[in-house]
């Protein structure tokens, strides 16, 4: 992991649900695990109602065809 500002979004929300030993640490990954137990362990209908996920449009089947 490296030691620049975090932008993914899941991760982020991962690390600030568990609860860090420091304020500043640069050594993540603990607070990787501790934070998806957390969020595991009382997440009851699913990780889907913690974090909108992007559903693919519904497209209609359109066939072209050549003579």
């Amino acid at each position: 992991v490296s030691m620049g500002p975090e932008t993914n979004a899941l991760k982020v929300s991962i690390i600030k649900t568990a609860d860090p030993v420091k304020q500043k640490v640069f050594f993540c990954y603990y607070r990787l695990a501790k934070g998806i137990s957390g969020i595991l362990s009382y997440a009851k209908e699913g990780v889907r109602l913690w974090f909108r996920t992007k559903r693919p449009k519904y497209r209609q089947l359109c066939l072209k065809l050549t003579i």
